[in-house]
């Protein structure tokens, strides 16, 4: 099969009804066992792993030669995970795998912002570890000053 650009809002709506059809399960399966979160455990197990990485994280990020960024890094990766997708998450591998990556222009336009007195910045929150890597980001961005508003996620309003 071959795909074309024009393939792709046929691409949008099946994706958009898939969404909307896992909603419903999950909705139904949730109705039906009583269980409303169903990755409890799992955010619970995250949080835990989360919380016995930090001091270390927090030692990495300090010897790093922009504090900044390599928080960053660790915040992408914990905000990466999605159980729902993959149940199974390696944090090491994860950890040791961010040193190679390639800084990306983002980061750039964040700094440059930062560093012309633009020091709003607001983080959406979510959930299961990555609420512990956050702090890490946090920290760096207020030690350069910035204003961090840090709120959570709505579950009715999908973010992107």
């Amino acid at each position: 099969m071959q795909t074309f650009t024009e393939c792709i809002p046929c691409f949008e709506r099946q994706i958009e009804k898939l969404s909307t059809l896992a909603a419903r399960i999950y909705a139904q399966a949730a109705k039906v066992s009583g269980q409303n979160d169903f990755f409890a455990q799992h955010k619970h197990t995250a949080n835990t792993k989360v919380l016995e990485l930090l001091p270390a994280l927090e030692e990495c990020i300090q010897a790093s030669p922009d504090c900044l960024l390599t928080a960053l890094r660790f915040s992408l990766i914990a905000n990466s995970i999605d159980v729902g997708v993959d149940a199974e998450f390696d944090w090491e591998a994860a950890l040791t795998q961010e040193k190679s990556q390639e800084e990306t222009g983002g980061y750039f336009t964040l700094r440059q912002m930062l560093d012309a007195g633009k020091n709003q910045v607001m983080i959406l929150r979510d959930n299961a570890g990555e609420i512990g890597m956050d702090t890490l980001l946090v920290k760096q961005l207020r030690s350069l000053g910035a204003e961090v508003s840090y709120v959570p996620g709505n579950k009715e309003l999908p973010t992107i």
